[in-house]
């Protein structure tokens, strides 16, 4: 089988970029407990997105890391104002990829594998 066809798919979130790259911006709202909270708000996201949709109660991904993020902040007792948490999600939305992201997909593209990214974030926040 030729390299070209070989096809290599990846989840967006997670693993092409990293849902914990804004530790540092959270240190700043959350003090030690920021890997703590990081990790508890992605797992929240992740299991709201998974429950609205097998109960065909379909939110949008951000709308399900909203969610997540009020109930982290409920749940470690941290007390993160509003204009603060928008910062937050518009951080979200702009994660870093991985520090061997561009250059893996670089080297699988130079070697003609069929690259795909899937997800179920928006359109507009995949963009």
């Amino acid at each position: 089988m030729s390299k070209n066809n070989i096809t290599l798919a990846f989840d967006v979130y997670g693993t092409l970029i990293d849902t914990h790259g804004i530790r540092v911006e959270l240190e700043k709202y959350t003090g030690e407990n920021a890997e703590e909270f990081s990790h508890m708000w992605r797992n929240k996201q992740l299991e709201y997105s998974f429950r609205r949709g097998l109960m065909q109660n379909y939110k949008t991904f951000a709308e399900c890391t909203k969610d997540a993020l009020e109930y982290t902040c409920r749940a470690l007792n941290i007390n993160i104002e509003a204009k603060e948490k928008d910062n937050l999600m518009g951080l979200y939305s702009k994660l870093p990829p991985f520090n061997d992201t561009l250059k893996g997909l670089k080297k699988a593209f130079d070697m003609n594998f069929r690259l795909f990214a899937f997800s179920n974030g928006s359109k507009d926040a995949l963009e």
